[in-house]
């Protein structure tokens, strides 16, 4: 056994403080625990407390709630494989429904009601959870919903418990235990859900202080208790830790891993300390300190967790929880406010300077000068015969400290510190001239002192110093800054004025460029050969020393966090600028911008002019308005861990909404149409830095792009239209990393039912309903208009076969009886020639008169030609035609012997050839026509032919044009179908096919 003593130090972790001040339940809290979903849970006296980084959300025992935990007392904090919680507490076992964000309480039937104090400590592969109980070990199936006593302490009194593996959702390898406080340890191993316990370790003499805690880790056990820390290798100690600078490390009460293996211990009077387990030595020592408002709240330590991010949480006993990321970078913070307080001295700083031998002397803005040593503790100052507000301070080549105040000129020597005020003549300067801002070094001992009323260049020699005002400058200007490059160009500042460059000759200022921004320098760095960085008000300009130009003015559009620069320090290839928000590194080679803010360890956000200065070692500080930040660059490493994000708050319509299932848990969400406007609020659980968390959405089907949430945490829709969308949002950290899953949410506004699908489908098929009873009607009754059309055309023809038949039998018979009688009158007489010459040509006209009369009655009629056959009125009229010689027409007939058609169909048919025959010479220009017709399966076939120009049977102007629409009406009144085929130039072609009757012979009479 080994006893380490070994030296360790107070480091610079910044603590956060949850508090009863800013939400916490009460200050002394029994378990810390992160849930899978990033809340941090937190069990205490009064009540059970969910953290997010902001704000904590209590639960409490609420008789009128049915749903609500059951407690006054809550311990140990588990989470099941779905993600719901299981609490103990003095009334039995709590289970958190996280879906539905409600409590249902357990308790052992055949126990008392003070006998229900349940310490939930594990989850196993069958999803049982085991208990301590006192001196008893239970378990819980939540199917059954039955507890089973699974072991039993003879001992009186509470244990503390450890499994292997500590993992949940395995079976437990083993169960170590401490029971009551004692020095012993006992190892249970678990078989057929029996533990067998046997003693591993026993310390003697009986009566030495007992166990504490414990800690298994593969190959043995760390033990801690009143006498300090153990380490058993499972064989015996093997190491001994009780000691730490020379202290007693006493009253180990909890202990806990880093994700880095660094094991850290709590105690009950020193606070806390870090244990490198692979050196078994101490190496870090944390304990509380009024004058460091970022130590710990107290040093009685009763509980400490770590979670998946290594952020280190710690319980103080009356204090509330304390909280550190181990992973992320922190500023060291010097003369803090309650450490300027305690002190008695000033804590804003003005200018830093570090001396020959190391020492940091701050110009304050009441207390003249502290100055601290390594550690950046006070270890003096000096304020007697200087004015008590320092401008600024400069080391020239010589170590000596010059200061500028409104009160004049100071040196100090630094190892004697003499102070000697630089003499002025009386009558040759104003008072504002003797208030000096800044003051420099140019060469050779020569320095460039920056007034209110001038530039001046001053010079010691020996005891004496010549001040003389430099000429070529514009006068009563407030000068500040003023800067010499290496190739000996001197840049000045003027208040609000811009800068000038130029050389210095003699006492002479000589300009060769002015950039007269409306802005003040603050400062210039020169990056190499022709590159000079300067702070101003409006940004960081980078400059181009050969050219003489501003070639880019970086600000808060560019990533700067403001662009009041302050100051300027360099590093490698990256720059470091104070500003009023913040501290920013700016990565030359790529322009990309960090951002460090007060939650960083920041002193404030708000720094000095003149206030920054890097050490010879590298260390970077910079000074502000609440002490001074000190660093080393090489030491930020990069914070990886990513952002979760949460919904914690849903309203619709600016009131709260219930959807029955926990807003956390929603996936999707469906709204009536009234309930268009839409409230989201989100937690983004970042514990590092949470004020500087940021959240960005889109809502897909309505925004075009990301968002950034102005109040960071609130999203609101409003008179959304009705449709399907998808809200999406992602949170980035401080460190500028994103949450690793987008936080999805469908959304459903319903349409109002008139914009129903079934609203729109019935209206459809109503109006669908009504058009077609319309247009049924309309149709009907232009056919009906069409058939009394026709039949009063069927009458007329009726009427003129009637007045033909007439006119053949009655007038045409009489005709040619008188014909007759004449020529027989003629045979009795015996005439002279001349008179017989005159009646055979009277005789011949009324012959032809007749034969007038007959063709007047056959035109009168087509029923008469129709008497004799349909096919005989078509042969007739295509004859008539073609005897006319306006076209050549050929008529066919094929297979139309097997054909029966009414009067009425063979009149349809007849007007529909004899209408296109007649549009043929119209219109067709053509030379030659063939109509042909006949019979084939019931119907009779009709064709019309011609090779005239043609026309576009789909073009609906042709077909009216061309008159069609009294065929089309004929052949529907038919029953049957008409089909067109033409080709421009080469003719038309008319195909009509008519169902006809039951086949049967048809008469045809003989010509004539």
């Amino acid at each position: 056994m080994t006893c380490q003593v070994c030296f360790c130090r107070q480091n610079s972790l910044l603590f956060n403080h949850l508090t009863v001040n800013n939400g916490l339940s009460q200050g002394v809290n029994n378990c810390i625990y992160k849930d899978s979903r990033g809340y941090v849970w937190i069990s205490s006296f009064d009540g059970l407390n969910r953290y997010d980084g902001i704000s904590c959300l209590i639960y409490r025992e609420d008789q009128q709630k049915l749903h609500s935990i059951k407690g006054t007392l809550f311990l140990n904090i588990t989470e099941d494989s779905h993600g719901n919680l299981w609490i103990g507490s003095n009334k039995g076992l709590n289970f958190y429904n996280r879906q539905l964000n409600q409590f249902v309480n357990y308790q052992m039937p055949d126990r008392k009601a003070d006998d229900q104090l349940f310490s939930p400590f594990y989850i196993d592969d069958k999803e049982r959870i085991w208990i301590q109980s006192g001196s008893d070990i239970l378990l819980f199936d939540p199917y059954t919903k039955k507890f089973r006593v699974v072991s039993h302490f003879q001992v009186p009194g509470n244990l503390f418990i450890k499994t292997v593996p500590a993992a949940p959702f395995n079976k437990p390898e083993a169960i170590y235990a401490i029971v009551n406080n004692t020095p012993q340890v006992y190892k249970g191993i678990l078989k057929s859900d029996t533990l067998n316990w046997q003693s591993l370790l026993t310390m003697e003499p009986a009566g030495i202080p007992g166990f504490t805690c414990l800690l298994p880790v593969p190959g043995g056990l760390w033990i801690g208790g009143p006498a300090g820390l153990l380490y058993y290798n499972n064989k015996d100690i093997s190491h001994r830790i009780d000691a730490s600078g020379g202290k007693k490390i006493e009253d180990i009460k909890t202990l806990t891993f880093d994700s880095k293996g660094k094991l850290w211990i709590g105690t009950l009077r020193q606070g806390l300390f870090k244990l490198d387990t692979l050196h078994k030595i101490i190496t870090d020592h944390y304990y509380a300190s009024s004058r460091n408002p970022y130590s710990l709240s107290g040093n009685q330590i009763q509980y400490l967790y770590t979670d998946a991010e290594n952020h280190l949480w710690a319980a103080i006993w009356g204090k509330g929880v304390d909280y550190v990321s181990l992973e992320k970078f922190r500023f060291n913070h010097h003369l803090t406010r309650e450490e300027s307080e305690q002190l008695g001295v000033n804590n804003f700083m003005r200018s830093i300077v570090e001396t020959d031998d190391h020492q940091f002397w701050c110009g304050t803005q009441s207390n003249g000068i502290l100055i601290l040593d390594k550690e950046k503790q006070v270890s003096g100052s000096i304020s007697t015969g200087l004015p008590p507000a320092i401008e600024h301070l400069y080391k020239d080549s010589k170590g000596t400290i010059w200061v500028a105040t409104f009160a004049g000129l100071f040196t100090i020597d630094p190892l004697s510190r003499k102070i000697t005020q630089v003499p002025f003549p009386p009558a040759a300067y104003t008072v504002p001239g003797r208030q000096f801002n800044f003051i420099m070094e140019i060469t050779g001992g020569i320095l460039l002192a920056s007034s209110n009323a001038g530039l001046y260049l001053v010079k010691k020699e020996k005891n004496t110093y010549s001040i003389h005002a430099v000429k070529g400058l514009p006068e009563r200007d407030v000068y500040l800054t003023s800067f010499c490059d290496q190739t000996g160009t001197v840049y000045v500042s003027r208040a609000f004025k811009g800068f000038m460059a130029g050389t210095l000759l003699g006492d002479s200022f000589i300009v060769k460029k002015n950039f007269p921004y409306q802005a003040t320098i603050k400062c210039f760095y020169e990056n190499n050969d022709t590159t000079l960085w300067i702070g101003s008000t409006i940004g960081l300009l980078q400059y181009h020393k050969r050219l003489m130009t501003v070639e880019k003015i970086i600000t808060t559009s560019n990533g700067l966090s403001n662009q009041y620069v302050y100051g300027l320090l360099p590093d490698k290839e990256d720059l470091w600028l104070s500003t009023n928000a913040g501290i920013n590194r700016l990565r030359l080679s790529d322009g990309n911008i960090t951002i460090f803010n007060a939650g960083d360890g920041l002193q404030s956000n708000e720094f000095n002019t003149y206030s920054f200065c890097k050490a010879s070692n590298g260390e970077l500080l910079f000074g502000g308005v609440n002490g001074l930040n000190s660093f080393y660059p090489s030491a930020i490493q990069a914070y990886t861990y990513p952002p979760r994000l949460q919904l914690s708050a849903l309203q619709v319509n600016d009131a709260a909404f219930t959807t029955g299932v926990n807003e956390g848990e929603l996936k999707t969400l469906e709204l009536k149409p009234q309930e268009n406007t839409i409230s989201f609020q989100f937690t983004v659980l970042d514990f590092a830095n949470p004020a500087s968390n940021r959240l960005f959405y889109t809502l897909k089907g309505y925004d075009k792009a990301w968002i950034a949430a102005a109040n960071k945490s609130v999203i609101r829709y409003a008179n959304l239209p009705a449709g399907d969308y998808v809200l999406e949002a992602k949170a980035i950290n401080a460190e500028n990393v994103e949450s690793k899953n987008l936080y999805t949410l469908s959304i459903t506004v319903q349409k109002p039912w008139w914009k129903s699908w079934w609203f729109i489908t019935l209206l459809l098929l109503t109006t669908a309903g009504v058009l077609f009873i319309v247009i049924k009607a309309y149709l009907k009754r232009k056919l009906e208009q069409q058939k009394i059309i026709m039949e009063r055309e069927l009458a007329i023809e009726q009427e003129r076969t009637k007045m033909a038949r007439e006119l053949h039998d009655g007038l045409g018979s009489k005709l040619s009886g008188i014909k007759h009688s004449f020529s027989a009158f003629k045979k009795g007489l015996q005439l002279p020639e001349e008179q017989d010459g005159a009646f055979e040509v009277n005789i011949g006209r009324l012959n032809e008169s007749i034969l007038e009369l007959r063709n007047l009655s056959h035109s009168l009629s087509t029923e008469l030609s129709l008497q004799h056959g349909l096919e005989y009125a078509l042969r007739d009229y295509c004859n008539s035609i073609h005897q006319s010689g306006a076209l050549t027409i050929s008529f066919r007939i094929l297979h139309t012997e097997q054909a029966i058609l009414t009067t009425e169909q063979s009149f349809h048919i007849f007007r529909v050839v004899q209408e296109l025959l007649q549009n043929t010479l119209r219109h067709a220009q053509a030379s030659g026509a063939i109509v042909q017709m006949s019979i084939h399966n019931s119907h009779l076939m009709i064709t019309v032919e011609d090779n005239g120009k043609g026309f576009d049977p789909t073009v609906k102007g042709d077909v009216q044009g061309i008159g069609l629409i009294n065929i089309q009406a004929r052949i529907k009144l038919l029953k049957g179908k008409i089909a067109y085929r033409s080709v421009f130039n080469e003719g038309t072609t008319v195909d009509i096919e008519i169902p006809i009757g039951p086949q049967n012979p048809v008469d045809h009479p003989k010509n004539g």
